[in-house]
């Protein structure tokens, strides 16, 4: 009988291959598809956007999960959407799902140090309205410093699973690896990077000291993602550079109601480096109602004088409606088609990609709003690439992005610009323009 460390990275899933070069997953291990919203024809075509920030395709499984360093464990928050049993209570959960995992040295790994499926009964399965939670440990063994985790989620009543891949390091030396933002009553774990005003907090940690939390609270406007093709691609942010609004005490064990947007910058020094950050939205969020918050990703398709009108309106949701009749040559179910679409991959880039600033803002947030979910994305320790196949414009197109941790996140990724990028960019641009591009 084999050796649990000589299993076949194949076993757990057909739908993840182990490679030279990292994991390749399917695009579900990253995105879900909504379903689409359908509104009423107005004669206004952007007043009927209202597409559901917690909408969920139905035939995914779809899995969050955040970390916590526990000194001699690292503890793993779960979050499980399961849509067909979305009504059900644990014990279904419990009797229907089970949850195997990997251990691996790092993304290029071909053996598992570890194996095996989750005890259930061990791992404190809960349900806060649709969603079902659950928390293990992996323990800190040896001189290893990093680690990944494959976990998957599979359904014994069906073929429906799903892989995700969650990096480890068993050296913390950062604020944000020791401490996490739980909800008002320390009961379970945040999921997403953003919160809106009112949200009640708290911050959790394994640490028994009560040393208090720094909080500083930034406004800036950080700047969108430039161009695939373009040579500029901004500063890397700087914290002695933004605009500092408010600074205050978070005492630990205690919740706070949010009443500032901007970026929060946590740390339990003020002279550490690195700290924990979350965006605070003054309104709805991750999807846009405001005519001045919808004009702002139409970057990405407008020339230079079409923004420049656009921001300078004095009746922004009346230009805005005038914009995109235009461009669907004054049809408004053409415009409110391509609106509904355009829109909800800009909900959906906040949703995937907030880190201190709106997904849409980001690169990769850039290149799924205009491109869609990529058909492949490779994770290896150092990027991630997506993969596009299959298009009238194009045989197969890789993007590919670097990470770049910095201060306020470890999930920073930076695109890798080429001049090449033109030839495909600028088409697409057309599609979205001509409203031929749909989710």
């Amino acid at each position: 009988m084999k050796n649990k460390t000589q299993i076949s990275a194949k076993k757990i899933s057909k739908a993840l291959f182990l490679v030279g070069m990292g994991v390749w997953l399917n695009s579900c291990a990253l995105f879900y598809t909504p379903q689409s919203t359908q509104t009423t024809q107005s004669t206004s075509t952007t007043q009927d956007i209202n597409v559901n920030a917690n909408a969920q395709n139905t035939a995914n499984i779809e899995v969050l999960y955040r970390t916590l360093d526990q000194e001699n464990s690292i503890r793993v928050f779960v979050e499980a959407y399961l849509p067909r049993i979305e009504n059900a209570n644990v014990q279904t959960f419990v009797n229907d799902f089970e949850a195997n995992f990997a251990l691996l040295e790092n993304y290029t790994s071909q053996q598992y140090l570890k194996a095996g499926k989750l005890n259930w009964s061990e791992a404190q399965v809960s349900k806060r309205k649709n969603k079902f939670y659950f928390h293990f440990d992996i323990p800190k063994e040896g001189e290893r410093t990093n680690a990944l985790l494959l976990l998957e989620i599979s359904d014994r009543t069906s073929t429906q699973k799903k892989m995700i891949d969650i990096p480890l390091s068993f050296v913390s030396t950062k604020f944000r690896q020791t401490h996490l933002i739980f909800d008002g009553s320390r009961t379970l774990p945040k999921f997403s990077n953003f919160f809106v005003i009112g949200d009640t907090l708290q911050v959790g940690t394994s640490k028994t000291t009560n040393e208090p939390i720094y909080v500083q609270v930034f406004k800036d406007d950080f700047s969108a993602a430039t161009p695939p093709m373009a040579y500029n691609v901004g500063t890397t942010i700087n914290l002695n550079n933004l605009k500092l609004d408010t600074s205050f005490v978070w005492e630990k064990e205690k919740p706070i109601i949010l009443s500032k947007s901007g970026v929060y910058f946590l740390r339990n020094d003020n002279s550490a480096f690195y700290g924990l950050s979350f965006y605070v939205a003054p309104h709805q969020f991750p999807k846009f109602n405001k005519a001045t918050d919808l004009i702002q990703p139409l970057m990405y398709i407008t020339t230079e004088e079409e923004m420049r009108t656009l921001q300078n309106s004095t009746e922004p949701k009346k230009d805005l409606d005038r914009f995109w009749l235009k461009l669907s040559q004054n049809s408004p179910t053409k415009a409110q088609k391509t609106i509904r679409a355009f829109y909800n991959r800009v909900r959906l880039a906040n949703l995937y990609f907030t880190t201190y600033k709106e997904g849409w803002k980001t690169d990769r947030g850039m290149i799924y709003i205009i491109f869609g979910n990529p058909n492949r994305v490779r994770r290896a320790d150092d990027r991630e690439v997506w993969t596009y196949t299959s298009n009238a414009s194009f045989a197969e197109i890789n993007f590919t992005f670097m990470r770049r941790p910095n201060q306020f996140s470890d999930d920073e990724l930076q695109l890798v610009r080429y001049p090449e990028y033109e030839q495909i960019w600028y088409p697409y641009i057309e599609f979205w323009r001509e409203g031929k591009n749909e989710i």
